[in-house]
């Protein structure tokens, strides 16, 4: 049972839907790459966080860039920059 992730713009339009096979227990927006646009990373319940990144000019901007396996559930996330890179 996944659930969706809804993007708005400013105007309160819809500009895309992610889409995950799991349930979405945590979310943070944030450029975790360097790159000037955010990733969207989530935390699933079923032991596993998910970045999604936004592509240019296709149709659904938004796609799975990595995931990885947690040994639990993932109920928050923090992002920082613990080597000072600025990523």
């Amino acid at each position: 049972n996944g659930q969706k992730i809804y993007l708005f713009d400013y105007q309160g339009n819809k500009i895309s839907e992610i889409e995950t096979k799991d349930t979405i227990l945590s979310l943070k927006i944030a450029d975790i790459d360097g790159g000037n646009d955010n990733e969207i990373i989530v935390g699933l319940q079923q032991s596993k966080i998910a970045a999604y990144e936004r592509k240019q000019n296709v149709a659904n901007p938004f796609e799975l860039r990595w995931a990885i396996k947690t040994n639990g559930a993932v109920n928050d996330i923090l992002i920082s920059d613990i080597n000072n890179d600025r990523y």
